[in-house]
């Protein structure tokens, strides 16, 4: 499996390179460096939403794999490379919301315009505030632009003249996953001062911001273009990336926390600082004590809490058993999907994406990063 993704990873990068994302004229050097940025952004990642879709689309070609599908099946490619350029752009929305420092091992697109605006203007003079609503506002912006660029150039190459029905209904699909993870980040940041927040509205936000888009997405996506239209293989996909969605989520806030940042290529405290509601962080106030409860109320959502207080939540999420509750849930939802994919395992016509399916959910269980 990590053989697949680490080939897609470097075949969707490749082609990603290859794009010009200079659509429009730049006349300011500044924001030319933020558009270049960007791109070296979008060169990076794990590439998992562009895997799901291509091997979703090759689960039912015996003659189809990897090393052709390239030449024969180009609009999946285009797709794969659509769906990794509205992540980043996202991504880029994301570290906005969330003051985020670092993304893929480089500095996010606010930061970097900070960077930059304070280099190149130093004798002007601006408060805190009014910088940060400035670079906010061009990573916003420059966001908006890689989204444009995105769906300019998957219809820039497709034939106009011989549009496929398929290509409409997966784009019309996309989108409506992009409103509903809109309504899902919308829902993350509204919780964040919810405190009667409850483990059902965690798991509905997991369901919109990753079953629904990290995997269910790209997998119907793989679908819809290999002309799949039988309910029961739909239903069971459906069912698998929720379940596998949610258990990849609770995992990745896992890590989030407990990770080697050196390998998150960010820090591994943002989450508390933030305020992130998570699956871990709720148990945790349920189960914790009075005064475990005042420490976790005090640190987490503060921007300035030290690492001594960060390091006490923690250790309270270990003590209150509330880590052990996530891990468990993680490993249970990916015995749900495991469950739903042998539902399905006789339709498939191509060992390889057979094979990427089963071992997604072993990476899930797995993966440190």
């Amino acid at each position: 499996m990590l053989n697949n993704l680490k080939t897609i990873a470097q075949l969707i990068s490749k082609e990603i390179d290859q794009i010009n994302f200079n659509i429009f004229e730049i006349h300011n050097t500044l924001l030319s460096d933020v558009l270049n940025q960007i791109k070296l952004l979008s060169l990076s990642g794990k590439r998992i939403r562009a895997a799901l879709l291509i091997m979703s689309y090759l689960a039912f070609f015996e003659d189809k794999d990897l090393n052709n599908i390239k030449d024969t099946a180009p609009e999946v490619i285009e797709f794969a490379i659509l769906v990794e350029l509205m992540h980043t752009y996202l991504l880029i929305l994301d570290d906005v919301m969330d003051n985020g420092t670092d993304r893929r091992g480089i500095k996010t697109m606010h930061e970097f315009a900070k960077e930059n605006i304070k280099n190149k203007y130093k004798n002007i003079r601006l408060s805190e505030d009014n910088l940060n609503h400035i670079c906010n506002s061009i990573a916003i912006s420059f966001g908006a632009c890689l989204n444009h660029i995105a769906n300019y150039f998957l219809f820039s190459n497709i034939k106009k003249d011989c549009v496929d029905k398929s290509i409409i209904d997966a784009y019309i699909f996309l989108n409506k996953i992009l409103a509903e993870t809109g309504y899902g980040q919308s829902l993350d940041m509204l919780f964040q001062i919810e405190l009667s927040a409850n483990q059902d509205d965690i798991l509905k936000v997991c369901e919109l911001k990753t079953a629904k888009y990290t995997f269910w997405m790209p997998i119907k996506i793989g679908l819809i273009l290999a002309g799949i239209e039988e309910n029961k293989i739909s239903d069971s996909f459906f069912w698998y990336s929720y379940y596998a969605g949610i258990a990849f989520q609770i995992k990745d806030d896992l890590i989030s926390i407990y990770g080697d940042k050196t390998k998150l290529g960010k820090s591994n405290s943002s989450d508390i600082k933030e305020g992130k509601r998570t699956l871990l962080l709720i148990k945790a106030i349920e189960l914790a004590s009075k005064e475990e409860l005042k420490i976790i109320l005090e640190t987490v959502g503060n921007k300035n809490a030290d690492l001594d207080s960060i390091e006490n939540v923690k250790e309270i999420i270990e003590k209150t058993g509330a880590k052990k509750y996530s891990e468990d849930m993680c490993i249970n939802f990916v015995a749900k999907a495991q469950e739903e994919l042998n539902k399905i395992k006789h339709y498939f016509r191509n060992k390889e994406s057979l094979d990427f399916f089963d071992g997604i959910l072993d990476f899930i269980v797995n993966r440190d990063s």
